[in-house]
């Protein structure tokens, strides 16, 4: 755990646990930034477990080499002159267990889906019931931190891109880089490296051809430093010595010339060999807990038919992590908290194929990622994420961000013909055929989206499927996690604003906006169609700040509404990354009472929530003289209904002084 020897100690005659470094209070490092040993996340869960099981309900306070002691809430305590922290000491130590489970299962879950250290760790979000919890804060450790150290622990420093194999060192490689960004363009970029390539500097030919083939969006840009990288990469295998070296570098320069390297898949019949354990383990790993983390809940025991025998463990689903502590196979389990099961019944789990009447279980089985999808069983070397899949069955490869902009596409002149989140709206023949098509790429083969049936696991015939017809949160939520998948890549930074028809401090709103509705996202998965989950004040203060709204209440939204807004919000960000001119700005007259607004593609206008009247040719004069504060101009575009609902195309705020 946090050494590589360290004990947990329980003194009996004063109930008191000592937990050492395990349980301080705070998330603790995987790795420490001062250099040590990468510890086991799986291991420091199970030892506190260890702890929860044989001490947890006989423990009066719990105390460690850092921090605050913690006293049971049950525990008859003296009266004292200082506030003391009382918690329930039997969950305190699982939900600190949960944390370092969870990191360590999400994170080889994204492993196995094929990100790479610095993907996954950008990707890892703890659920919201870990953020709030104010003993695991990451006042030490951080969440991306430890996500590193767990890619670290089982894959190493090497990402497969074997132009890390033997990378500049930094003065010399910053050099490099000085000198690209006198550049100019991209097509000025291509001169450079061919420049280099015929200079024999190999290996600055293939790293700066790299970074075009996964940032440049022109085709013909792409395919040049393709061949440009390739060519530089076989260079680099001829001159290697090592025979895995040469091997790398001539794989990678493989799939830039032939598209990904391509293997028919096997399935060996490996869970025959698995123990109970593995088997459990296997099911933690590929448990989405990011999903599951708030619909999904269990604290009690776990009793296993393992052929001839029977296996009883401890068992906790605890935000979004799978924790169990293998007990003594005689002990007697309460049965109120006891789910009886059988291996195959596992098996059926990681399979997404249970069929049996525990309603836990039937939960979790739809919260399993199958990595056999087409998207995550080929993983890419050297180009960009998911930019290609293949379709066993028709041999042809797809595009994946191109189908699923075309899925969008056929999908959004649906939105705003439903008023009622209740009904169900029927696709045309012709949209209901290609809905299949897509259905077959989006959720069959790649697991890019869900099509809405987990809304009530109990009911099969719900869901955008054969029969052609839709709820309308399960629309609002197919749109919702097509564009999370193109572009929740651009929240975690502020590349993509480009100045030109959105004020910078809108988009930054924006998508703090977005990020704060998805830490809601896992109170909707699972959840009845007429469910609603309300904002916790902190939340609610901060979302009418980023909406620039007003009120007291909380803020409650229904499974339609909330997927409606967060779809709503990542298509508005989507306008303005996809925006290649000036379109929508605003201009202010002289007087300071007015501003003009250049409005190119005619888009309805708004200015502080109120209607405003446009010119022929789309700009409109708009009197400010009785505004006070900033001025808040949107550009949209309404549905052909009168839903209400309408698209975002362009925000800009304007200072008034």
């Amino acid at each position: 755990t946090e050494a590589p020897a360290e004990m947990n100690n329980y003194f009996p005659d004063y109930n008191v646990l000592w937990l050492a470094e395990n349980c301080t209070g705070t998330l603790h490092n995987l790795y420490t930034l001062r250099g040590a040993e990468v510890r086991d996340g799986k291991a420091w869960a199970k030892y506190l477990m260890e702890a929860a099981y044989l001490y947890g309900d006989k423990t009066d306070v719990i105390f460690q080499s850092h921090n605050w002691p913690h006293w049971d809430e049950k525990a008859d305590i003296k009266a004292s002159s200082f506030v003391i922290p009382r918690v329930d000491i039997k969950q305190f130590i699982i939900e600190t267990a949960a944390i370092y489970q969870y990191i360590n299962d999400q994170t080889m879950l994204y492993m196995n889906m094929g990100y790479k250290m610095n993907e996954a760790s950008d990707m890892l979000t703890l659920p919201r019931a870990m953020q709030k919890n104010w003993c695991l804060k990451p006042f030490y450790g951080t969440p991306k931190h430890n996500a590193k150290a767990v890619y670290q622990k089982y894959l190493g420093w090497y990402d497969a891109n074997p132009i890390h194999l033997e990378e500049m060192p930094p003065e010399q490689f910053a050099q490099e880089l000085l000198r690209y960004t006198k550049c100019g363009s991209e097509e000025n970029m291509l001169d450079y490296i061919r420049k280099d390539y015929e200079n024999g500097n190999y290996w600055t030919a293939a790293y700066m051809s790299n970074q075009l083939i996964l940032g440049s969006k022109s085709p013909d840009t792409i395919d040049e430093a393709k061949t440009l990288c390739a060519n530089a990469l076989q260079q680099l295998g001829y001159q290697s010595e090592s025979g895995t070296w040469r091997n790398a570098y001539l794989a990678a320069a493989y799939e830039l010339f032939n598209e990904k390297g391509r293997t028919a898949t096997t399935n060996p019949d490996i869970f025959g060999s698995l123990t109970v354990e593995m088997l459990l383990d296997y099911l933690a790993i590929f448990f989405d807990g990011d999903r599951g983390a708030s619909k999904l809940s269990f604290d009690g025991y776990l009793c296993v038919n393992n052929g001839d025998a029977t296996e009883k463990y401890m068992f906790a689903i605890k935000n979004g992590a799978i924790l169990y502590y293998r007990i003594d196979d005689n002990t007697e389990l309460p049965s109120d908290k006891t789910i009886s099961l059988s291996r195959n019944d596992i098996m059926a789990i990681i399979g997404s194929q249970y069929s049996g009447n525990v309603k836990i279980l039937q939960q979790l089985s739809k919260c399993v990622v199958n990595v056999k999808k087409d998207r995550f069983k080929y993983f890419d070397i050297i180009g960009k994420h998911d930019s290609e899949v293949k379709i066993e069955k028709d041999d042809h490869m797809y595009d994946l961000v191109k189908n699923t902009n075309y899925c969008i596409a056929l999908l959004e002149p649906y939105v705003g013909k439903l008023n009622d989140e209740t009904k169900t709206f029927p696709l045309s023949a012709y949209d209901k055929k290609t809905w299949a098509f897509y259905l077959d790429i989006l959720k069959n083969e790649t697991h890019v989206t869900l099509d809405g049936e987990f809304f009530d696991p109990d009911n099969p015939n719900v869901g955008i499927g054969a029969d052609g017809e839709f709820f309308e949160y399960e629309l609002h939520y197919t749109l919702y996690s097509l564009y999370h998948y193109l572009y929740s890549g651009y929240l975690k930074n502020d590349y993509g604003f480009n100045h030109l028809n959105y004020d910078e401090e809108s988009f930054i709103k924006l998508k703090k906006k977005i990020v704060l509705l998805e830490n809601y996202v896992a109170d909707f998965y699972l959840c009845a169609k007429d469910h609603k989950v309300a904002m916790d004040e902190n939340d609610t203060n901060a979302y009418r700040y980023l909406t620039n709204t007003s009120g007291s209440d909380l803020i409650s939204f229904t499974v339609a509404k909330f997927f409606l807004e967060l779809y709503l919000s990542y298509k508005e960000m989507a306008s303005e990354l996809n925006r290649t001119e000036c379109e929508f700005c605003i201009t202010a007259n002289d007087s300071d009472t007015s501003i003009s607004v250049y409005n190119k593609n005619n888009y309805h206008l708004k200015c502080n929530g109120k209607e405003v009247s446009i010119n022929a040719d789309g700009s409109a004069n708009i009197d400010i003289s009785g505004e006070s504060g900033n001025v808040v101009i949107e550009a949209y575009v309404p549905c052909n209904n009168n839903s209400g609902i309408s698209f975002v195309m362009g925000r800009m705020i304007y200072h008034n002084p």
